[in-house]
């Protein structure tokens, strides 16, 4: 059995509206990208930073992964810098 893990900074992925006035959601074509790489790859863990929130990480989980995953995540100062990861549901 192998395992694969990815490691990636998605670079200020906020996918849900922030109450920040300098934090603009990520564009939509940039979405789609990741997604395309998360499905291409398919990945069992994913180690993400500059996530903005588990929010919405789990957005992204909910939408375009249709919730394969786990979510969880390890706070930081300030809070959008923590690790946040995924695992892959067991089948």
């Amino acid at each position: 059995m192998s395992l694969k893990i990815l490691s990636w900074n998605l670079e200020n992925f906020f996918l849900i509206p922030s109450t920040l006035p300098h934090i603009q959601r990520k564009p939509s074509e940039k979405v789609k990208k990741i997604k395309e790489v998360f499905l291409e790859l398919s990945p069992d863990i994913a180690f993400l930073t500059e996530v903005g929130g588990k929010d919405s990480l789990d957005e992204f989980n909910n939408k375009s992964l249709k919730d394969e995953y786990r979510v969880s995540l390890l706070e930081a100062v300030p809070r959008h810098q923590g690790l946040k990861w995924i695992l892959r549901d067991a089948e």
